[in-house]
């Protein structure tokens, strides 16, 4: 397949994981001792399962799949347009376990700020009771 072969043609294949449906994402994540994740970003939308990856606290950086905007890294989600940047980034946080950490912090921050659901239900009540 063509994550496989592209990752063996990088020389990353026995550090690299592809992971489909996991029934249940934390003990998944422990158990295999996953210390990264890379998932996709449409600007600041993330998808459900990296919501919930983040709130198990593994650092997570982004590919941005937006194609309307070029070469710009959003800070607060760690999203990159940039492949190259996108993995120097992820190479340059694997070799620091400060920088992982802080990583890891980021993200469920970032979580917790945009979609903290006891924040979150207060504006739906209002807008459909208002």
């Amino acid at each position: 397949d063509l994550y496989s072969s592209t990752s063996k043609n990088l020389g990353i294949q026995d550090a690299l994981f592809f992971k489909g449906h996991a029934n249940n994402l934390k003990d998944e994540i422990l158990d295999k001792n996953i210390s990264f994740g890379w998932m996709n970003s449409g600007n600041d939308t993330i998808g459900y399962s990296s919501i919930e990856i983040a709130n198990i606290g593994l650092p997570i950086s982004f590919f941005n799949v937006d194609t309307k905007i070029n070469n710009q890294e959003n800070k607060k989600t760690r999203s990159f347009t940039d492949l190259e940047d996108f993995v120097k980034h992820t190479f340059n946080t694997l070799q620091n376990q400060t920088e992982l950490a802080v990583e890891s912090n980021n993200i469920f921050n970032y979580i917790k700020e945009k979609h903290d659901a006891k924040k979150n239900i207060k504006i739906l009540e209002n807008y459909y009771t208002h």
